[in-house]
C-alpha cells in the first residue's frame, strides 16, 4: 500500500482527506473504502497469491467492483500478480480507468504494473470471462454485499484460491466473508466480520439507490 498512493484514486475534490482513515465517496452511490479496509482485504488475501508465486506460476486476481481502481494498482505490486477488473458503471469504469493511469505515470513502477492490470465495463456478477465456468483467479474480492453469492465467482475461483466479499442484504446485517477451495476443488468459508457495503446488483439499482 506504501506503492499505491491513494491521492491518485480519491477524486480532485476529496485531495486533503487522501490520507484519511475513512471512506470517501466517488460518485454514483459508491466509495473507495477507508485504508484499513483495504489493508485488511490484501493482508488476507497474501497467502493465496504467494503460494501461486512459489509455484512458478503469476498469480491471477479477479476484483470485482473495482470502484475508484485502488485495489488495482495495490493487488499489482502483490507478488506481481495479474489483475483483472470489473466494474458495471460505465462512468466508474472510466474512473478507475483514469486513476490507474495517473498511478502509472506518477509511480516508478508505473510501467511494470501497466502490463499487468486490465480493467472491464461489464456486470461483475457474472465474473470473467462472463461465459466462462473455469476456475481462473487465486484471488477473487468483491466490493458490493450479495445477498447470494453469484455461483461463477466459486466456478472461476483456482483450486487453492480464496475469494472474499460481503453477503448479506441491502441496508441489513452483513458479513464479509472467506471462502476457500482445496485441492480436490471442496470449498469452506468462515465469517470475518460485520460490514456495511453497497448491494452487489445491477447498474440501473445501484445508480437510482438514493439511500
Amino acid at each position: 500500500m506504501s506503492l499505491t498512493d491513494r491521492q491518485f484514486y480519491v477524486g480532485k475534490f476529496n485531495t486533503n482527506l487522501a490520507y484519511e482513515d475513512r471512506p470517501l465517496s466517488i460518485g454514483f452511490n459508491a466509495t473507495i473504502s477507508a485504508p484499513h479496509m483495504h489493508a485488511y482485504a490484501l493482508e488476507n488475501l497474501l497467502s493465496p497469491l504467494k503460494n501461486a508465486a512459489d509455484a512458478g506460476r503469476v498469480p491471477r486476481v479477479l476484483d470485482v467492483g473495482c470502484g475508484s481502481g485502488y485495489l488495482l494498482g495495490a493487488f499489482a505490486r502483490c507478488y506481481g500478480a495479474h489483475v483483472t477488473g470489473l466494474e458495471h458503471i460505465k462512468d466508474l469504469y472510466d474512473l478507475s480507468v483514469r486513476n490507474f493511469a495517473s498511478d502509472v505515470k506518477n509511480s516508478e513502477d508505473g510501467e511494470s504494473i501497466k502490463k499487468r492490470v486490465e480493467i472491464h465495463h461489464c456486470d461483475g456478477r457474472l465474473g470473467w470471462p462472463s461465459d466462462s465456468t473455469e476456475e481462473s483467479y487465486d484471488v477473487i474480492h468483491v466490493g458490493a454485499a450479495a445477498p447470494e453469492i453469484p455461483k461463477a465467482f466459486f466456478a472461476q475461483l483456482n483450486r487453492g484460491g480464496r475469494l472474499i466479499l460481503p453477503v448479506g442484504p441491502k441496508g441489513g446485517s452483513q458479513i464479509f466473508q472467506q471462502w476457500d477451495k482445496d485441492a480436490q476443488g471442496e470449498l469452506t468459508h468462515h465469517n470475518l466480520m460485520g460490514v456495511i457495503y453497497i448491494p452487489l446488483t445491477d447498474a440501473e439499482a445501484q445508480l437510482n439507490d438514493s439511500d
